[in-house]
């Protein structure tokens, strides 16, 4: 089963061959995808001595009958028409990038105008420029030269002295020695600066510790896009919603969320609207107009905008839609987290011991986590201790964990409030709601990217807090 997508000239930019064959209703789809200015390290899939750059980039996917992205999977052969400008360039590849950017070498090979690679799946691919590395080699060699000449000439000159003055000889002997010291000194080259990898702030993560009212602000543009029935796709930079084509592309900047749209700046041109005209930028071609949102004011403006947008692309609001609370869904985890406090990657981690815990991690970091109030309990606070490998033995990735589930699943028999506690591996990402977190544990929960969420009760009069015998479980030493 084949399938083709050609442009205004007939041209076939895009062919699909799939090995066992798909439905043949659906239809082939490729659009431009902008990249974000992000530093890439391609040398993973190149070889010692090149260098890489995206020179282009499409999303490929597939669309139902109803318009709707299909999910296919089969084994595909991709025959991709080289864009015009890049055809006299050498060595052109595909590549595709994962979710943290890390490259992957479709082994892509030139027919003719067209890249030609196998895949199982269909995202974001790009064109891929490689050349050189520029080498410096020469420059080296020339110090190096020029060295060897001030040396000779410092050597001839001294001799030449000594030969018009002999009773200087021993002191000439000590001028000798410091110019060579001094020409050594001016051989001595700086070690290069290392520089520290951070831990990547992505949309998601910025999203999760923004403010409550920038969260909100989120959320209301996001459903407001959505009740139109588009589709959405969020990137490490964007958030793109499509309506077949790009109607919108959401940032964050701070505390204001940056929205892109599909309009023409000059219809805009000495209206009440505040925007800024990107139509001169390639990337932003489809989506020129961007506007900034952080007042309930400007909230509104970019509602009628849309609405503006969305009549004239002639996209009409669904019948019943009914809002996502996207505000639950944005409780920061250990990423967004130590993140946002600009902290070396390193210090993320999938499995994590006590002994394992990074000195670059501050300490009071409870003061850093989200935080949910609950009511007053009517009886003294009993602590029960639960610890992380005990966590780890009884629950998944993704699972959530409240005082709640622990005791119906028999980990706390006891105690009415948990505190956590430290001990073993964890190599579990859940989200974990407790009234006191150990600092250890607190460590190692952000280290994992796990959601730890602390449980705040008013204090009640005459109210004393105990920790019963039974959860004394000793800490393993290891």
């Amino acid at each position: 089963f084949s399938f083709e997508v050609k442009d205004e000239s007939g041209n076939v930019v895009l062919s699909i061959t799939s090995q066992n064959g798909i439905n043949p209703d659906y239809q082939a789809t490729i659009n431009d995808y902008v990249f974000a200015e992000l530093e890439i390290d391609f040398s993973s899939i190149l070889e010692e001595g090149k260098r890489a750059k995206i020179v282009a980039a499409y999303d490929i996917f597939f669309l139902d009958k109803e318009g709707n992205t299909a999910t296919v999977s089969d084994t595909f052969t991709v025959r991709l028409l080289i864009p015009a400008e890049l055809r006299d360039i050498e060595d052109l590849r595909i590549a595709h990038l994962a979710s943290d950017n890390t490259p992957e070498d479709m082994k892509a090979t030139r027919e003719g105008d067209y890249l030609v690679f196998t895949t199982t799946h269909f995202s974001v691919y790009s064109i891929l420029k490689v050349s050189d590395c520029p080498s410096y080699a020469w420059l080296l060699w020339i110090v190096i030269i020029l060295l060897v000449v001030v040396i000779v000439l410092a050597v001839l000159l001294v001799l030449q002295y000594k030969k018009n003055n002999p009773k200087a000889e021993n002191v000439e002997e000590a001028k000798v020695v410091e110019v060579e010291e001094e020409v050594q000194e001016e051989v001595v080259v700086e070690a290069p600066v290392v520089k520290v990898k951070k831990i990547k702030r992505r949309l998601l993560n910025k999203l999760m510790v923004a403010p409550l009212q920038t969260k909100e602000n989120y959320n209301e543009m996001k459903n407001y896009l959505l009740s139109y029935g588009a589709s959405v796709k969020m990137t490490n930079s964007f958030e793109i919603f499509k309506c077949e084509e790009i109607v919108a592309k959401l940032g964050i900047g701070g505390k204001q969320i940056k929205v892109f749209l599909a309009m023409d700046p000059k219809d805009l041109e000495g209206t009440k609207y505040k925007f800024k005209d990107y139509s001169d930028k390639k990337r932003y071609l489809a989506i020129p107009v961007l506007v900034k949102v952080r007042s309930a004011r400007s909230l509104k403006y970019f509602k009628e905008l849309v609405d503006q947008m969305m009549k004239s692309l002639n996209v009409a609001k669904l019948e019943s839609y009914e809002n996502h609370d996207y505000v639950t869904d944005l409780i920061p985890n250990g990423e967004s987290i130590l993140g946002n406090m600009k902290l070396p990657a390193a210090v993320m981690v999938d499995s994590i011991t006590i002994k394992d815990i990074s000195e670059e991690l501050p300490d009071n970091l409870i003061d850093s986590i989200y935080t949910v109030n609950y009511e007053a309990l009517e009886e003294e606070a009993v602590e029960a201790n639960v610890y992380l490998d005990t966590l780890c033995k009884h629950f998944e990735n993704g699972d959530v964990i409240t005082f709640d589930v622990l005791k119906a699943k028999n980990v706390v028999r006891e105690g009415n409030v948990i505190r956590v506690k430290a001990r073993g591996t964890l190599d579990k990402k859940f989200t974990i709601y407790a009234e006191e977190f150990d600092e250890k544990a607190l460590k190692m929960l952000l280290s994992a990217n796990c959601t730890p969420v602390r449980v705040v009760r008013p204090i009640k009069e005459n109210v004393v807090v105990e920790t019963p015998e039974v959860n004394e479980v000793p800490e393993n030493k290891e």
